[in-house]
């Protein structure tokens, strides 16, 4: 997505800061039109436009004073036509899709820096709707289909894997952060080729961020670590290379 380009150099550490900033500054230049001509701006939502597509299209053709033909949703991907800007997804779709509502939810809030989450408070406010942590304390990621008790996982991994250390070419310490009711924080250190659990209050070569929903499915088996990280499930502060040995040391094949 090259509109993020330029916020990704200026968070190149954080994508997750990177991609906040982006949607706060667009967010509130949109808020400003809209305030500046009431009468000529027709506010459509992400969310409405997918679950109540032909109430929300209904609406805005009104708005625009247009016809509304409740057949454009079977026209729109069967006859050629400029697809003009936007996702390109898009290309490759035949139906409006649902699947996609709520997957920011995999994001960590962990990795959002305090200042923004209160930024995207005070715009979700503005917009209708939920803020951050009531958004993450709901099951609407499911979470609560997911049973994987967080300090068990750790501690049999620990078991697991102190007895494969001895290859390791590392010395560091990593934080491991999961976010959700049912997550929580540990923190490893690898010293010597041994490994040990260590308190999370220490300073970390790394911190690694991601929901319970991602740590789910790394445990699962329903993603990779790589994957997870390359799609912004999982993001990483401080040292990338030591984070990616203690990724697959603990989630590796």
């Amino acid at each position: 997505m090259p509109e993020l380009a330029l916020y990704v150099q200026l968070y190149p550490t954080n994508f997750v800061e990177a991609i906040t900033v982006n949607w706060i500054e667009k967010t509130q230049k949109l808020l400003l039109l809209e305030k500046k001509y009431p009468g000529r701006v027709f506010r459509i939502t992400y969310e409405s436009l997918i679950e109540y597509p032909k109430s929300a299209l209904g609406e805005m053709f009104s708005f625009l004073n247009e016809y509304w033909d409740e057949e454009l949703f079977e026209s729109i991907y069967s006859v050629a036509h400029d697809s003009g800007p936007g996702d390109a997804k898009m290309k490759f779709s035949t139906k409006i899709r649902k699947d996609s509502v709520g997957n920011g939810m995999q994001i960590p809030i962990a990795a959002m820096p305090t200042r923004l989450v209160e930024q995207v408070n005070a715009l979700h406010k503005l917009l209708g709707y939920k803020t951050l942590s009531e958004l993450y304390e709901t099951d609407c990621f499911n979470e609560g289909n997911k049973n994987i008790d967080f300090d068990s996982f750790w501690l049999n991994i620990f078991n697991k894997v102190s007895r494969n250390t001895f290859c390791l070419q590392l010395n560091g310490v990593c934080k491991v952060i999961v976010t959700g009711s049912k997550g929580g924080v540990c923190a490893f250190e690898i010293s010597d080729k041994e490994l040990k659990r260590v308190s999370s209050d220490v300073w970390s070569n790394c911190v690694v961020s991601m929901s319970y929903q991602t740590f789910c499915k790394l445990v699962l088996k329903e993603t990779s670590i790589i994957d997870s990280y390359e799609n912004g499930c999982i993001v990483v502060e401080g040292d990338v290379v030591i984070a990616t040995e203690f990724g697959l040391l603990f989630f590796g094949e």
